[in-house]
């Protein structure tokens, strides 16, 4: 009997789930989420860009960016894998593809929550004053807060999702 299919292509734009596209999306998400390390880590003390310090907002902004485009590959992924589950090729592609992702988080994302999750309220006051946008973002930055008695610390957070 022939079921519905979801028609995957037209709404995540990937040709099928062994495209190039996939791999050419992740490897941008990669470089993306590399840059965002390198210019945020150790900057989010101070809300003055002026003295190296940086835009709370645009951190938040970016790593938002970063995390719908894995969010993409991963729900990609699993809805062509959830109608093919007898598709050994497909399981493959998609632990490989995962595995990738898993260390896009733990080489160059999973700081980040850490960190803002350790700032003061002080420095947060301080992010608020001066980006008085960054409420929009309360309630993340509040869940950051409120998980931050359960975090480990960065090597073993590292280590567990890599």
């Amino acid at each position: 009997e022939d079921l519905p299919r979801w028609e995957l292509e037209s709404r995540f734009g990937f040709p099928n789930p062994f495209s190039e596209d996939l791999d050419t999306h992740l490897e941008k998400t990669k470089t993306l989420a590399k840059d965002f390390r390198e210019k945020y880590e150790g900057k989010l003390e101070s809300a003055d860009t002026s003295t190296n310090g940086c835009s709370l907002l645009e951190a938040i902004q970016e790593y938002e960016e970063i995390a719908s485009r894995r969010g993409l590959i991963a729900s990609y992924l699993s809805l062509s894998y959830d109608v093919k589950l007898d598709d050994d090729a497909l399981k493959k592609r998609k632990g490989a593809l995962s595995q990738v992702q898993s260390s896009i988080v733990g080489d160059y994302l999973e700081w980040f929550t850490l960190d803002v999750a350790s700032l003061s309220q002080e420095i947060l006051d301080q992010h608020y004053l001066a980006t008085p946008e960054l409420s929009k973002y309360k309630s993340f930055l509040d869940e950051l807060l409120r998980q931050k008695p359960h975090d480990l610390s960065k090597d073993v957070e590292r280590a567990l999702t890599v």
